[in-house]
């Protein structure tokens, strides 16, 4: 595999072009330039282990112990067989999305560690991070102003999506050999987001599966499968619009200024924050359902039409490389 450097210099490989551009991405020197930070000089495509993965890395092992803690805890029992459910439905989810996003340009050249380092932040440190440092702070807010309803929606929304996007962009960074194109943020957050998503849907089955009146394993199957029923996906939606735009921000065209590399880390961002923050809100009867499913309407349409976007432009890239 060629260096991000040298992929600007030849055209052997369309498929790893930028697409739709009217200059290629910046270089991995000057998109560290450009937000205020000095990389290292490349010397072949492996991960960065510098100081943004070591602390990648010691973030997301103490986080993945409090998880793991968490999930022994979160039933009054040993959790046994529902635990062993809630895992096996959580590999099949993950396995699936995996398979069908490896199917696509955009994930063309991804390592599978990446792809691990991403699930594993999500499972990890997007929610113990997010619970341990403002998630109680931020629900009590809206309490103490009268607007109970918006509570589980400040106490989630943001501090998760911070999480997360900090995850995406040292994934970005640590992996840039790989990922530096403005469509790896896109895979990024959404492998992040479903990292997230099944350690969560896994944590509320356990929860939940004790109030089954016959049996924990089949409380645990049924709360997972109202979280799959209800809201498949969003977390990867989210994320996937924040990745964007940390995406766009790190290897957009090179000619583009900080302030429209900053104008779209916080654009992207703001998109996931509203969805998920729209998403968590304590909607009233009859209005909620209607409200949640124009939620998740709007978020996997925004997510397809920005993978639909890099796909068609990656196909114009090769089509262009085959002319004669």
């Amino acid at each position: 595999m060629m260096l991000p450097e040298q992929q600007t210099q030849g055209r052997s490989n369309p498929a790893d072009s930028t697409p739709q551009r009217s200059a290629l991405p910046l270089p991995i020197s000057e998109a560290g330039s450009a937000l205020g930070m000095s990389p290292e000089v490349a010397s072949g495509p492996r991960i960065r282990r510098g100081g943004v993965y070591i602390c990648f890395t010691l973030l997301a092992v103490l986080c993945t112990v409090l998880a793991i803690f968490a999930l022994l805890l979160a039933t009054p029992s040993a959790p046994g067989l529902p635990l062993l459910v809630a895992l096996d439905i959580s590999i099949a989810l993950v396995a699936v999305a995996w398979w069908g996003l490896s199917h696509l340009r955009c994930y063309r050249g991804t390592p599978r560690r990446l792809v691990a380092m991403a699930l594993w932040w999500g499972a990890s440190a997007s929610s113990v991070l997010a619970v341990f440092t403002a998630a109680d702070a931020a629900s009590e807010i809206p309490e103490k102003l009268g607007l109970p309803i918006l509570s589980t929606a400040f106490g989630g929304a943001w501090p998760e999506e911070i999480t997360k996007a900090l995850g995406i962009w040292m994934l970005l960074w640590i992996g840039r050999d790989w990922w530096n194109r403005p469509h790896h943020g896109l895979l990024a957050g959404v492998f992040v987001g479903l990292g997230m998503e099944v350690y969560e849907s896994s944590l509320y089955a356990l929860f939940l599966g004790v109030l089954h009146p016959s049996s924990d394993v089949v409380g645990a199957a049924s709360a997972y499968g109202m979280r799959l029923l209800f809201g498949i996906g969003l977390h990867a939606v989210f994320s996937g619009l924040v990745g964007y735009g940390i995406g766009r921000a790190l290897w957009g065209p090179r000619e583009r200024s900080r302030m429209w590399r900053f104008g779209q880390v916080f654009g992207w961002g703001f998109a996931g924050f509203a969805l998920h923050f729209l998403w968590n809100i304590s909607w009233p009867e009859p209005a909620a359902l209607f409200a949640m499913a124009a939620v998740w309407v709007a978020g996997v349409a925004a997510l397809a039409t920005c993978f639909y976007r890099e796909e068609k432009a990656l196909r114009q890239v090769e089509g262009g490389f085959s002319e004669p």
